[in-house]
């Protein structure tokens, strides 16, 4: 996996725009959805210009009020077979393209 996405370090900015990012969620009302991982996770996409591969409903709610790309990795949950508890969210950090 590490070969196929590499890593993306998180740095202090990430921190201060997943608190900025929170605010902008509490101020349409949707501050629950979101918790600090995700927040975190989404910011350092965002501030490092990568496509957040997703499969979590959070980070939608995230992007709508970021404006950051996005990218479902696999059928939205209620859409595939499995066990659900097989199914959460597992953000991954694209590096490449998605084309």
């Amino acid at each position: 996996m590490r070969e196929l996405f590499g890593w993306a370090p998180v740095d202090d900015r990430a921190y201060d725009r997943a608190w900025q990012a929170q605010g902008l969620l509490t101020a349409k009302g949707q501050q629950r959805g979101a918790g600090p991982v995700d927040l975190v996770v989404a910011a350092t996409a965002e501030l490092r210009g990568l496509t957040l591969l997703h499969r979590d409903h959070d980070f939608d709610c995230v992007a709508a009020v970021t404006g950051q790309p996005l990218q479902w990795y696999a059928p939205e949950a209620g859409k595939q077979r499995g066990h659900p508890r097989r199914r959460g969210a597992i953000p991954i950090l694209n590096v490449g393209s998605l084309a």
